[in-house]
């Protein structure tokens, strides 16, 4: 055999190759696009109250995506557990009938943000609702100009956005960024429950809204501080209260055994 023809072989075998890989990665892309209708189906069903013809599609969407699970197996253990939890909470909330229609609504919002990003790589659906967390932490940001802290329905709201989105962020963001926004927002509830200083609330606030951009932008900008450093603040701060608390207590209630004490002896005496 030439060496022309050990060429030609050569490069064909690699033609084949790359062929089969994009006929791979195009059945892949396919199939998660169908799971991602599948979910906006079943969205669509909740929001007008379907809720048994959601929970049919929800199982039809247990059977498909179980079979591309054993067909492709290249998801990360992360994005599996993830998706797993996301779609349990999403069959939990369309079947718990004591549940608000707003929560049920909330729950397979989660589950259809998560799909999309598997289906739409480019340009996930995630990224559409910058407009929320901006608009919340604008108003936040006006509230702090004016009174002491922010509004509370507006750090809720911000809560309640950011649990909506978690899930797609947990596959979409690197394991640091995402790390490192989720301290932010855990860290922004625990602020809620004290007593911060005005300075501390828009210097936390200043934070949010330089990581929720980096998030939108498709930036990933590394900190200074470690992002483990949030967890633990949160965990010394909450160990400090409790035992400022105590302490407090204990303090209290010696004062009023003396006391007690005290008007027992002048009883005894008169």
């Amino acid at each position: 055999m030439t060496i022309d023809w050990m060429k030609k072989i050569s490069i064909l075998c690699v033609l084949i190759i790359l062929c089969l890989d994009f006929t791979v990665g195009a059945n892949q892309d396919h199939n998660w696009v169908q799971l991602n209708r599948s979910t906006d189906t079943i969205l669509k069903y909740v929001k007008d109250y379907h809720y048994e013809e959601a929970l049919q599609q929800l199982e039809n969407f247990s059977d498909e995506f179980l079979q591309l699970e054993r067909d492709e197996n290249d998801l990360t253990m992360t994005e599996l557990q993830v998706i797993t939890a996301t779609y349990e909470d999403a069959v939990k909330a369309v079947k718990r009938t004591s549940l608000s229609h707003e929560a049920r609504v909330r729950e397979v919002y989660k589950l259809r943000l998560l799909t999309d990003v598997f289906s739409n790589h480019s340009a996930p659906l995630w990224q559409q609702t910058e407009p929320l967390f901006q608009n919340e932490l604008s108003k936040m940001s006006e509230s702090v100009s004016t009174e002491s802290s922010p509004q509370e329905t507006n750090i809720t709201r911000l809560i309640a956005y950011y649990k909506t989105v978690e899930p797609a962020w947990r596959v979409s963001l690197s394991d640091s960024q995402f790390q490192r926004l989720h301290s932010q927002v855990v860290f922004l509830k625990k602020m809620s429950e004290g007593t911060p200083s005005k300075a501390e609330w828009k210097k936390h606030i200043a934070l949010l809204q330089d990581s929720f951009s980096e998030v939108f932008e498709g930036k990933n900008v590394e900190e200074d501080t470690d992002p483990s450093l949030y967890w633990f603040i949160i965990t010394v701060s909450s160990a400090v209260f409790s035992g400022l608390t105590y302490a407090g207590w204990k303090k209290y209630a010696g004062h009023k055994a003396r006391k007690k004490y005290t008007s027992n002896q002048k009883s005894e005496r008169g």
